[in-house]
Parts: C-alpha cells; structure tokens; sequence
C-alpha cells in the first residue's frame, strides 16, 4: 500500500514519544521540531530496507513484483541458467523454471559451500528436484552495480521462467505534491517502529531503542 511519508513520520514521533524514558522527543536539548522531522525521515528509508530484507515470506504478498527477463542457459553441464535482476531488486521471494517440479524461495550467496557444489562436474548439488538458486554480482548499469541471478539447473537450454517474484529496493517518490513511499499492509508498523528504534539510538536512547526493536521483530514474528 501507498503510504504519505508525512504520516509515517507522525507515526514514528508517536511512538517515540510514548516510549521515551524521561523527556518528550521535542524536548531533547538543542534539537528542535524540523530537525526532529528531518532525523526520522532520514531512517525511514533503512527501516524498510531492513524490515523487507528480514520479513518471513508470508508478510511479502503485497510487496512480490514480477521477475522477468531473458535467461541464458549454459550448453555444459551443469546447465545453469543466467538471468540478469532489475537495479532495484532487493531480494527474492520466488523463483521457478519451467522445468522445476517446485520453486526456491530463497537466493544463497556466491562464496558459499552450496555454490562450489552446484558447480561440481557431477552434477550431484541443485537439480531440478532439489533447485538451487544465486545471487552475484552482474555488473554496473548507469555506473550503478547490479546483481544477476544462477540457478541449479534448466531442464534443457529452451527452459523458461514461471511466475517468479521479487521484493524492491524501498523508495520516496514525490507523488501530486506529496512525498509516498511503498509499504506491505503487513509491513507497516514493523517499519515504523525500527524507523522509531533508529531514532532512539541516534539520540542515546539505547534502552528505548532496544524496546522498540523487540516489538518490530514481534510484529515480524521472528
């Protein structure tokens, strides 16, 4: 769902002030209401990150955009398919070649012991009964680094996507005059109040902060 920054920041600054061990947030010293503002609207971006990035795959329906693109498969074994991500992907939520009798839901890292396996001339680690799927760098487009996709392994080199999902990098967009960013329905109040637990850190809040991060990992489940 579409949500105003402007109200998310409200919602922090409730939170906040809720939670605060001795003074209101506005009354902390020299920091005054815009600058207030301005150091919530600042986390909000890293709160959603990190909440997408840690969210069980049940809280991502609303979030999972449509992975397309052109595979390249290898003609040696073991036949992997290549396909180059979007600049704004953040991470997978699902990924299925035609060939698979199930989809991966999860994108493991190159340097892992699961990648020198999947490589093995024997074939033995990431078939498509047991699909293996990774994550390495791509590249740069517009100077800016990208990430591409392998997956263990295509059926054969005319293999094809099926319904594969991912989760976007969060962004502010400026929207009729109004700054809106894009938030799960399941992922709202988790990112408000790792948004409030940032803020709390920043101005040496260590204990509120703490508090507010447990209730975001409860609101995850996790």
């Amino acid at each position: 769902m579409t949500c105003s920054v402007a109200s998310i920041v409200e919602e922090i600054r409730i939170v906040l002030d809720q939670n605060m061990n001795s003074s209101p947030l506005s009354d902390l010293g020299d920091i005054d209401t815009l600058s207030i503002d301005e150091l919530i609207e600042s986390k909000i971006i890293d709160a959603a990150t990190a909440v997408l990035r840690a969210a069980p795959l049940p809280l991502l329906s609303d979030v999972a955009n449509a992975l397309t693109g052109s595979l390249l498969i290898s003609s040696s074994a073991p036949p992997k398919a290549t396909l180059s991500l979007p600049a704004d992907f953040l991470r997978l939520i699902r990924f299925k070649l035609a060939s698979w009798p199930i989809p991966a839901h999860e994108a493991l890292p190159a340097d892992s012991s699961e990648y020198i396996r999947a490589n093995s001339p024997y074939h033995v680690h990431g078939t498509k009964d047991r699909p293996l799927v990774f994550l390495l760098p791509g590249g740069t487009v517009n100077s800016q680094p990208v990430m591409k996709l392998e997956a263990y392994c295509a059926g054969s080199n005319s293999d094809t996507l099926d319904g594969c999902l991912y989760a976007k990098y969060p962004s502010i967009n400026t929207v009729s005059s109004s700054e809106q960013i894009m938030l799960g329905s399941q992922l709202k109040r988790p990112t408000v109040y790792y948004a409030a637990s940032l803020v709390a850190m920043s101005v040496k809040e260590k204990e509120v902060a703490e508090r507010l991060m447990a209730v975001c990992n409860e609101s995850l489940k996790i």
